[in-house]
C-alpha cells in the first residue's frame, strides 16, 4: 500500500504545492492547530444558525436548538457549515500561506470530476443498500406520501455545502498540511482517525460505525490522493449522504431524514447488517463497499501510469 502512497505523492500536483506553503506545523502542532480553528469555525457556524431556530429557542428553551437543527431545520445545519469551509481556508491562506491548488481546488476539468463524484457517490450508497437488504438487514417501507421535492432540492444544496465542508477540514487542511512534514500513510492516518472522532457525539454510534467512519477517511484520502483534488470526492460525499437520507431514507451518520422520498428501514436482524440506529453506515455493507473501493482505486490501471509506460 505504501508503495501506491508513495506514486501518489510523486505525482501530486496539490502536495508539491503545498510544500510551498511559508508555515508547515509539525503532525504534534498541527492536531492542537486543528482543534483551536475547529472551535472558532464551530462558533462561526452556531452563530449563523441560531437565528434560524431562535423562535424555537424562545418557545422550548435552549434544548431546542439540537432538535430544530437535527429535525425539520436539518438543512440550517447544512448551510451553516459554510462558515466552517470558510474559516478554515482563512487559515490555509493566512496562516500557512498556502494556494487554493494546494487545498485541491484545481482548475479545469471541474464540472467533469463533481459529475463524476455524485456518479460514484450515488452508486456506492445503492450498493451498500443493495447488501444490506440481500443480507437481510434492511426492508422497503414504502414512499413517502407527498413528496416534498422543494425541502429535497433544498436539502440537496445544503449537502453539497456539507460534504465540501468536511473534505476541505480532513482532506484539503489535515490530510495535506500534515503530509508536509510526516510521512503520508500518517497524514492518511490521521486525518481519517480525527474524521471519525467529529462524529462521536452522534446518535448511535458504535464501535463497528466509527471503525465504518476511519475506513471511509482512508478511501477519502486514496479518491483526493489519486484525483489530485477535492472536487470529485466533495461531490461523492455530498451524493452519499443525500441519497442515503433524501432519497432513501436511512439514517445518515445517526441522524434521521424527515424529508425524503421512500424509506428503508432496519429489519429484526442483527445491526451489524442494517447499520441500526447509525444508518448503513453502522453496517458491514458499507464496510464492503468502502473496502471494494479502496481496492479499485490502489489497482484500477491509472490513465497516466499506462501513458508513461508506453513512452518509456
Amino acid at each position: 500500500m505504501n508503495r501506491f502512497l508513495t506514486a501518489w505523492k510523486q505525482r501530486s500536483a496539490t502536495l508539491a504545492e503545498a510544500r510551498q506553503a511559508a508555515f508547515k506545523p509539525s503532525v504534534w502542532l498541527l492536531v492542537p492547530i486543528f482543534l483551536l480553528v475547529f472551535l472558532i469555525a464551530q462558533l462561526a457556524s452556531l452563530i449563523v444558525a441560531v437565528p434560524a431556530v431562535l423562535p424555537d429557542v424562545l418557545q422550548h428553551g435552549p434544548e431546542a436548538i439540537d432538535q430544530a437543527l437535527n429535525g425539520p431545520k436539518l438543512w440550517v445545519s447544512l448551510f451553516a457549515t459554510i462558515p466552517v469551509t470558510a474559516v478554515f481556508i482563512f487559515y490555509m491562506k493566512r496562516i500557512e500561506r498556502r494556494s487554493y491548488l494546494s487545498m485541491g481546488f484545481t482548475r479545469g476539468g471541474t464540472a467533469k470530476r463533481y459529475l463524476q463524484g455524485l456518479g460514484w457517490g450515488f452508486a456506492m450508497c445503492i450498493a451498500a443498500l443493495g447488501i444490506a437488504w440481500a443480507l437481510g438487514g434492511m426492508r422497503f417501507e414504502g414512499f413517502t406520501g407527498q413528496i416534498p421535492w422543494g425541502m429535497l432540492l433544498l436539502l440537496f444544496v445544503g449537502f453539497l455545502f456539507q460534504g465540501m465542508s468536511e473534505e476541505v477540514v480532513c482532506r484539503s487542511f489535515l490530510m495535506v498540511s500534515a503530509a508536509n512534514r510526516a510521512p503520508l500513510w500518517i497524514a492518511v492516518a490521521l486525518n481519517s482517525l480525527i474524521f471519525a472522532a467529529m462524529h462521536l457525539a452522534n446518535s448511535g454510534v458504535t464501535f463497528f460505525s466509527f471503525a465504518n467512519l476511519v475506513l471511509y477517511g482512508v478511501f477519502a484520502s486514496f479518491y483526493f490522493l489519486r484525483t489530485d483534488n477535492v472536487w470529485g470526492i466533495a461531490a461523492l460525499h455530498t451524493a452519499w449522504n443525500f441519497t442515503q437520507g433524501s432519497v432513501l431514507g436511512v439514517e445518515v451518520s445517526g441522524h434521521a431524514i424527515q424529508d425524503r422520498l421512500m424509506h428503508f428501514g432496519a429489519t429484526d436482524a442483527p445491526d451489524v447488517l442494517s447499520g441500526g440506529k447509525f444508518g448503513l453506515e453502522g453496517g458491514v455493507a458499507t464496510t464492503i463497499v468502502y473496502l471494494a473501493g479502496i481496492l479499485i482505486l490502489v489497482f484500477w490501471p491509472d490513465r497516466q501510469q499506462q501513458a508513461e509506460k508506453k513512452d518509456s
